[in-house]
């Protein structure tokens, strides 16, 4: 008789893992549009371009950015779209989060974050399955099929976009570990022996605004990020760079149409924190 198998490991669900995957196409209009200018998501996110002309900025990194990439960013990860002229803007936008044993997976065998798939048809395809399908275990196995793809062989790291000889780069990188900090213009170019109009036409053009206007957007996503935390209004105020509460709270109702304090709140009443 045929020895009796023995049943002691566990196959591991998905658990629970809520997700939403958009697919517009609209005009950018470079002049009259408002550009959502960097933000952080308590999400993971995947970007996927199908047209436009635009880079992608991941924290103190810029990607050019074509047909068939994709761009892949972790939950408290700033990033944004760069638009270099008004154009039609196609592409995926997947975001996913909770908890589980596949994002602990994502988190050990780390994604790039700017995708350069060999295979195009294979990505319009799973992205079509994803996109059609509406039977929650077949969802589950074309997410994880879309995700080993990404990460396979036949997708490949592309090269960070360094304009200027790298020097923003450098000027990105500076920014991104001291934006918290009292930033002027003119420290920062002599720090970087470039000249204040050099600085400011480099940002305008690549970044797609201002120095001033970078460094307050990141201190907004950062007082956003907080305030899904166990943050008060003040705390984040500070912490994320200001100086002055009153501005705060009017640049913070500026950009997301509500108070630091309605965002807190509305957060704790729909439980959403950083992941």
């Amino acid at each position: 008789m045929a020895n009796q198998p023995i049943l002691n490991e566990n196959l591991t669900s998905l658990g629970s893992i809520p997700f939403q995957m958009v697919h517009p196409e609209e005009f950018f209009d470079v002049e009259k549009t408002v550009c959502d200018g960097a933000h952080i998501h308590s999400c993971y996110e995947i970007y996927v371009n199908l047209s436009g002309d635009l880079s992608f900025l991941q924290g103190h990194n810029i990607y050019e950015i074509r047909p068939g990439d994709v761009i892949f960013s972790r939950p408290g990860e700033v990033h944004y779209c760069i638009y270099h002229k008004s154009t039609m803007h196609h592409h995926y936008c997947l975001w996913f989060g909770g908890e589980g044993p596949l994002l602990r997976y994502l988190d050990s065998k780390r994604l790039p974050t700017h995708i350069r798939p060999d295979d195009l048809a294979q990505l319009w395809s799973l992205l079509a399955k994803l996109e059609e399908c509406r039977e929650p275990y077949l969802r589950n196995a074309y997410f994880i099929e879309f995700l080993a793809f990404l990460g396979g062989e036949s997708s490949k790291q592309s090269a960070r976009f360094t304009p200027s000889g790298g020097k923003l780069g450098e000027i990105l990188a500076y920014l991104e570990s001291s934006f918290q900090d009292e930033i002027k213009i003119s420290e920062i170019a002599t720090r970087f022996f470039i000249s204040e109009s050099s600085l400011n036409r480099m940002f305008r053009r690549y970044v797609g605004m201002s120095l001033y206007q970078f460094v307050e957007a990141k201190r907004l996503a950062r007082a956003q990020q907080l305030l899904r935390s166990d943050y008060s209004v003040t705390e984040a105020c500070f912490q994320s760079g200001f100086t002055d509460c009153s501005r705060f709270i009017q640049k913070f109702k500026q950009k997301f149409g509500t108070t630091p304090h309605k965002y807190k709140k509305s957060c704790l009443e729909n439980k959403i924190n950083v992941v």
